[in-house]
């Protein structure tokens, strides 16, 4: 179980049933509590323990939907969207 924290403001994402995920003060409620599920080679759903819900990225990145946020949705592991990985180092 993870907590996904902006460290420039101290606050973590929130996936508390809505569909876009907000930012808070990373306290015990399920709703700032990730679990990373392997899908293995390093890509992984994030999957919000408050609803079982999957971090997803928008589904149309053509304009103007490019610079859209990410959303809470029902977990697909069919679905790109919804699988990440570390990404390596910047």
């Amino acid at each position: 179980m993870s907590r996904l924290r902006d460290l420039s403001a101290n606050q973590c994402a929130s996936g508390d049933g809505s569909v876009y995920p907000g930012f808070g003060t990373c306290d015990s409620s399920d709703a700032y509590v990730w679990t990373l599920r392997s899908f293995g080679g390093g890509t992984f759903e994030l999957v919000t323990r408050a609803s079982g819900s999957c971090l997803s990225a928008p589904f149309n990145r053509s304009p103007p939907w490019r610079t859209a946020a990410v959303m809470v949705a029902t977990c697909n592991s069919d679905e790109p969207q919804q699988l990440w990985n570390n990404g390596g180092t910047a």
